[in-house]
């Protein structure tokens, strides 16, 4: 799996569960600070995070580097063949939600709470 590939798995659970958009999860506050202008949809979003990553929160890497581990083998499984960008990985993890392990399940959930 290609490096952009693996970080977009983190976008892809962002685009799953609209948590980024919506102000919720633990990178809230970095997408209000850092992507305030931009237009969510098809990975904007998780790309003005990466362009932005020197400025993103510990909070926030860790989450995303979470994401990443929990789903890295549902993306393999499912999505292999999708190429990254635009939001696509998170399209087929979506088409595949019912069949994703329960550890990136997990990971979708927290992204869902509001921040404390």
């Amino acid at each position: 799996m290609t490096s952009l590939k693996v970080f977009m798995v983190a976008g892809a659970m962002a685009a799953f569960s609209s948590a980024l958009a919506q102000g919720a999860g633990p990178c809230a506050d970095d997408v209000a600070k850092l992507c305030k202008d931009v237009q969510p949809g098809e990975g904007r979003v998780m790309a003005c995070l990466k362009t932005n990553k020197a400025s993103v929160s510990t909070q926030c890497k860790t989450y995303l580097k979470q994401v990443k581990d929990a789903c890295q083998a549902d993306v393999e499984k499912f999505c292999s063949d999708i190429p990254a960008g635009k939001g696509a990985v998170g399209k087929c993890l979506k088409t595949h939600s019912a069949d994703l392990s329960p550890d990136c399940k997990a990971a979708f959930a927290k992204a869902k709470k509001t921040k404390s």
